[in-house]
């Protein structure tokens, strides 16, 4: 109800104000209001709020008082407005520590405690923005302008840390300590290693040297029967090197197999073919193949004669300056060497004298092979 006032009259004792009886009406009125509002009942003021001389307390049936008080304001026209919604409002308390002071989000004490959730929006436009971080140590943040999350650690106040994503480490130097932890199931695409790969024992496993701009990298395929190590790049011909140290040896612990490639034409040069080992098997009358100059220092074929159509042989003719050095035939060019059914010939080339050497040192020997 609105208060009720008492109306004193014009004057003192004029006549025209309440009478005593509807005065005390008015004042019982009036007190049954408040002690309804602040009390159990019209009757009582067995409140469980009062108010002191800094704030407003409340008690429950047991005794038990909580205090709403405020700080006192240090400007004028300050306001607190509180939403239209039920719930609980969260309190700060001072559980001592590194940053003592914390808001405790739990429904209730113990392990079954259910935690809530906090929505805010913590964006700012830039990093110049962002707070002290010796005052806000632990805050996390997100900026706009770089579209970056990072964190307060609080060494200094501008001490803000940014946290790894995709964006990050795409470009840029970033130390990552994790103290030789094993992580497991990291899926890298185009990784970036500066130099060396260690093992378990901080061992170096794989050394990585780059030399120039190459164009072409070694490939490692795994497959169900033999991995692969494969020269692959953008140029058409690439060489796979293997190189020792020192007077050390390139050691194969197992069997050896060359490339085979039968050949059943002379159509094309045989040192332009690139197997190792050549099965020389014409189906024709043209029993002649034509070898030209090698094309690295050191570089071997092996030429097995299978069959000959005519007189049992085929026959290898050299081109070049020299062609075939032997001591047979070591000055003239275009010489040319007959295989024999079931015969082979192994040949080096050497760049200092622009030649094929072979193994065979003998003379003409029906069976294996004449010179001319």
């Amino acid at each position: 109800m609105a208060r009720l006032p008492i109306n004193r009259g014009s004057s003192a004792n004029d006549g025209t104000g309440d009478t005593l009886r509807s005065a005390a009406g008015k004042i019982n009125d009036n007190f049954s209001e408040l002690y309804t509002a602040f009390g159990t009942s019209a009757d009582s003021l067995g409140s469980p709020i009062t108010f002191d001389s800094d704030g407003i307390v409340f008690t429950d049936s047991e005794g038990h008082t909580t205090k709403l008080t405020f700080q006192n304001p240090d400007a004028s026209g300050q306001t607190l407005t509180l939403e239209n919604k039920s719930g609980v409002i969260p309190t700060i308390v001072n559980e001592g520590g590194h940053h003592g002071r914390v808001i405790d989000l739990r429904d209730s004490a113990g392990v079954s405690a259910t935690a809530a959730k906090v929505y805010f929006g913590n964006a700012f436009d830039s990093f110049g923005d962002l707070p002290n971080a010796l005052v806000y140590h632990g805050m996390f943040a997100f900026l706009h302008d770089s579209e970056r999350a990072v964190v307060a650690h609080g060494n200094t106040g501008t001490d803000w840390v940014k946290l790894l994503d995709d964006g990050t480490l795409s470009s840029g130097t970033y130390s990552i300590n994790a103290n030789k932890s094993t992580i497991q199931n990291l899926n890298l695409l185009t990784p970036r290693i500066n130099s060396t790969i260690l093992d378990s024992a901080d061992n170096e496993i794989l050394g990585l040297e780059t030399v120039g701009t190459p164009k072409n990298y070694v490939q490692l395929t795994a497959k169900d029967s033999s991995p692969t190590i494969a020269a692959v790049g953008d140029d058409p011909n690439i060489d796979l090197i293997l190189k020792a140290k020192g007077t050390g040896t390139v050691s194969l612990d197992g069997g050896l197999d060359y490339s085979i490639r039968t050949v059943d034409n002379n159509g094309t040069a045989l040192t332009d073919l690139k197997e190792k080992v050549l099965v020389l098997n014409p189906s024709s009358s043209a029993i002649n193949f034509t070898i030209n100059e090698g094309s690295k220092n050191g570089e071997t074929k092996t030429f097995i004669g299978y069959a000959g159509p005519v007189n049992g042989y085929v026959q290898l003719d050299f081109q070049g300056t020299k062609g075939l050095e032997h001591r047979r035939a070591s000055s003239p060019p275009n010489c040319f060497v007959r295989l024999y059914k079931g015969m082979a010939l192994d040949c080096i080339w050497n760049d200092s004298t622009d030649a094929w050497f072979t193994t065979y040192t003998g003379d003409s020997v029906t069976g294996l092979v004449t010179f001319p």
